[in-house]
């Protein structure tokens, strides 16, 4: 199945944790196609589903690039699976020749300076204004005794890829 996305050039966002990813996929810098988030787990065919995931992310949104951020504490007992998954991200781009770029989370706080936007829910407050078909999935304001939402992620992947497209589409 191959769907035709304009001229524009596609990117796959990835936001990677420990035991959690989030991705987005963009027609270019003002256009989602996709966008979801996953589990990332111990056992071999847990991890497989994300993995499958994104294999068919590459399948049927054939990207120009990744671009990855994951943010997991080396000494975490979950590093090994993140890395696992990120590696696999890897091997699919270099399967398709595509580039992946690290986005450091300093490229998207300076992405979303002109917005005002400084917290991260600041930021996916900010990404339903432009991407209003989001609006629906912003979950209420963190309290600090709060774990953050669980779709919090798919606002994080949202987010590096506007930053990717914020530093280099333009």
């Amino acid at each position: 199945m191959n769907i035709d996305h304009g001229i524009e050039p596609l990117l796959l966002a990835l936001a990677v944790r420990a035991s959690r990813y989030g991705y987005a996929v963009f027609n270019g810098p003002t256009r989602l196609l996709d966008w979801g988030a996953g589990e990332i787990v111990s056992h071999d065919s847990g991890n497989a589903v994300g993995m499958r995931r994104v294999a068919f992310l590459f399948r049927h949104f054939p990207p120009s690039a990744v671009a990855l951020t994951w943010s997991v504490d080396r000494k975490a007992p979950h590093h090994a699976r993140a890395l696992t998954f990120a590696n696999f991200v890897h091997e699919q781009a270099a399967l398709q020749q595509v580039p992946v770029i690290a986005v450091k989370s300093d490229a998207i706080n300076y992405a979303f300076k002109d917005l005002r936007a400084h917290t991260k829910y600041d930021i996916a407050e900010a990404l339903t204004r432009i991407f209003t078909e989001l609006a629906w999935k912003l979950p209420p304001r963190r309290k600090s005794w709060h774990n953050e939402h669980h779709m919090m992620i798919v606002f994080d992947a949202v987010a590096i890829g506007f930053a990717y497209w914020k530093g280099n589409a333009c």
